[in-house]
């Protein structure tokens, strides 16, 4: 709490708007709880990319599945 409540009075002179004020405080108040966990437990572990089954068709030659890093391709426009 004592944490939240310095870094309150730090950043007030960055309050534009007053009738923000208690949006403000709340965010403020969560960073602090987030940081505070972070510390405590460390930084989250990474977890690998998902990836989805390559589903083929019976009789269909075999074909590599797509990279999970990229995007398909958006359609084109075509004008007449």
């Amino acid at each position: 709490m004592q944490d939240t409540m310095v870094a309150v009075i730090r950043a007030l002179p960055e309050l534009r708007d007053t009738a923000k004020f208690r949006s403000w405080l709340v965010a403020i108040a969560v960073r602090q709880l987030t940081d505070a966990r972070r510390r405590e437990t460390g930084p989250r572990p990474r977890r690998p990319p998902r990836t989805r089954p390559v589903t083929r068709h019976p009789g269909s030659p075999p074909r590599e599945a797509a990279s999970p890093w990229r995007r398909p391709a958006a359609p084109t426009r075509r004008s007449h």
